[in-house]
């Protein structure tokens, strides 16, 4: 996971190009919010597609923030969290994206099929994995935690995998299979959520 740890610094500055971009338009804040994440996914594909050349996770999708490894032909799709709830978010009404949240559960290493890499090497073959990198920002910081989910319906997780920004401390992070419980981020809520809930308690004094 060490080749995705520029994630972290390319949504931020997506994240603070977005907030700059409606300082010059006139819509109210719950329009704002809609757009945001959907802004900002973007921006954070586009910015990767520019600045990752030589990443072998590459964009495999025209408008989404969708990439895949080369070596291992794993997936990874990134979504903001659940402002309601602080949890994974929910996978869109489609036959595809619940297939993708509905996935068999973490295998033990020596079960794991192998394939051979573009360069000639045996590498594991995690092209039947497809992780959910389910972000958050609180103060301009970024917060990815990547989920490989079992279950669409309670969102059960096998594997949660925090993502840092910096090569070194990823590399000396050792995965392990999380508990199957239902996946929740406590105590994560985006700038938007906390901003919103402010100026209605603001309002409501009024």
């Amino acid at each position: 996971m060490t080749e995705l740890t520029p994630l972290i610094r390319i949504l931020e500055e997506s994240y603070a190009d977005v907030l700059t971009m409606e300082k010059t338009q006139f819509f109210s804040q719950g329009q704002y919010r809609l757009k945001r994440a959907e802004n900002v996914n973007m921006r954070t594909r586009n910015r990767w597609n520019l600045e990752q050349e030589n990443n072998t996770w590459k964009v495999v999708d025209p408008n989404y923030t969708h990439l895949r490894d080369e070596v291992t032909r794993m997936r990874m799709e990134i979504h903001p969290i659940d402002s309601r709830t602080g949890g994974v978010p929910k996978p869109a009404n489609t036959v595809a994206a619940r297939a993708r949240y509905n996935q068999h559960k973490c295998l033990p290493a020596e079960l794991i099929p192998e394939n051979i890499s573009p360069d000639g090497e045996l590498v594991p073959d995690l092209s039947n994995v497809n992780l959910v990198a389910a972000w958050t920002i609180v103060d301009g910081h970024a917060t990815i935690t990547l989920h490989k989910i079992i279950d669409a319906k309670k969102l059960k997780s096998c594997l949660d995998i925090p993502l840092l920004g910096n090569r070194e401390d990823q590399s000396k992070i050792r995965y392990e299979a999380a508990p199957e419980n239902e996946m929740l981020i406590p105590n994560l809520i985006d700038e938007e959520t906390k901003h919103s809930e402010k100026k209605t308690e603001a309002e409501n004094k009024g």
